[in-house]
C-alpha cells in the first residue's frame, strides 16, 4: 500500500506532537510538577499508540522486539502440527464469559473514545481485536464451514 505525502505528513504531525507531549513531561518533572508530567505521559502514550495502529493499518508490520519474537517462534514450535483446534474445548463457559466481558468493556472503550475524539483508534479497537479473537474460538471463522 502507497502513502500519499499528505498522510506521511499527518503521520510525521503525530510524532511531533508526541515529542512535545515527552518535552511537556521532562519540563514538568524538572519543576517538580508531577501530575502534569503524568498527565503528558499519558497523552504521548496514547498518541503514540494511535499513530502505530494507523502505520499498521496502512501496510507497516507490528514491531516486535527480538526476544519477544524468539518466544513467539517457540511458543508456535510447540503447537500441535494440525492448525485445527478442537472447537469443543474453546467452547466453554469460561471463554463465553470472556467474550462477554469483552464486548462490555468494547462498548464502555467506543463512548471513552467518542468523548476524547479518537473514533477508530483508541482503546475500542484493541479490545475489538481481542474480542474477535475469542469470538473465533468460540464459534470458528466466519466462512470455515464451521458456522
Amino acid at each position: 500500500m502507497s502513502i500519499t505525502p499528505d498522510e506521511l505528513d499527518a503521520l510525521a504531525a503525530v510524532a511531533f506532537a508526541v515529542h512535545g507531549r515527552i518535552e511537556t513531561a521532562r519540563r514538568a518533572v524538572e519543576n517538580g510538577r508531577t501530575e502534569e508530567a503524568l498527565s503528558a505521559l499519558a497523552d504521548a502514550r496514547e498518541r503514540n499508540w494511535r499513530l502505530k495502529r494507523t502505520m499498521e493499518h496502512a501496510g507497516g508490520k507490528e514491531p516486535v522486539p527480538p526476544r519477544v519474537a524468539a518466544l513467539l517462534a517457540m511458543q508456535e514450535s510447540l503447537q500441535p502440527a494440525n492448525p485445527l483446534r478442537d472447537l469443543a474445548a474453546l467452547d466453554s463457559p469460561a471463554n463465553r464469559r470472556l467474550l462477554d466481558a469483552l464486548t462490555v468493556a468494547q462498548a464502555a472503550a467506543l463512548e471513552v473514545d467518542k468523548e476524547r475524539g479518537h473514533a477508530g483508534d483508541g482503546f475500542a479497537e484493541v479490545l475489538e481485536d481481542f474480542a474477535a479473537e475469542v469470538q473465533t474460538e468460540i464459534h470458528g471463522p466466519r466462512g470455515g464451514g464451521w458456522e
